[in-house]
Order: C-alpha cells, then structure tokens, then sequence
C-alpha cells in the first residue's frame, strides 16, 4: 500500500487520467455505440499521453 502512495505521490496526474478515461467510456457508453465508443476511447488515451508528455518534458527543462 505504502508502494502505492509513494507512486501516486510521484504522478499525481495518474489519478486524473483514469478517473478522464473511465468518465469518458462511460460516456462512450451511454452512447450505445461501439463506434463512438471506441473513438472517444482512443482519443482520451491520446489526450492522456499528450499530458503526460508535456508533463514530463516540463520537469526535464525546470531541472
């Protein structure tokens, strides 16, 4: 559990990203549409990496 804090702590955009990812499928979802679905699905998962790159590469240029 400690482990699991610590990571957390470490990528506290984690938490927002899978609470994004599963607000949206449900979303996809509600839809009753693979289709749509599975495109809202691939588009939050880019979005998702895009943060988390632009997130990254900022704590490499402030160091």
């Amino acid at each position: 559990m400690e482990k699991i804090k610590l990571f957390i702590n470490k990528n506290p955009n984690l938490i927002n990203i899978i609470l994004g990812i599963i607000g949206f499928t449900i979303a996809g979802i509600v839809y009753y549409d693979f289709e749509i679905m599975l495109k809202v699905f691939v588009g939050v998962v880019i979005f998702s990496v895009v943060i988390g790159l632009i997130s990254f590469a900022i704590k490499i240029f402030l160091k």
